[in-house]
């Protein structure tokens, strides 16, 4: 995986942020986020929400994306 989730930061706040680290040199803008929820056992909704395409921008191994 060339991008991560590392880590949420000030869940469920204004503050929320999330922090991505690139493992391998490539472009941001084939990645983006959204948010859904965890349904009863354990299962993911289907539902999108938030969507968030990343912008064009080249990355490198070892950089946090904030």
């Amino acid at each position: 995986m060339r991008v991560e989730l590392q880590e949420v930061k000030g869940r469920n706040t204004s503050e929320e942020r999330i922090i991505l680290k690139v493992n391998e040199d490539c472009l941001l803008n084939f990645y983006f986020i959204f948010n859904t929820k965890k349904l009863p056992n354990d299962k993911i909704s289907k539902s999108v929400k938030h969507p968030f395409w990343l912008p064009k921008k080249e990355v490198k191994k070892g950089d946090l994306v904030v």
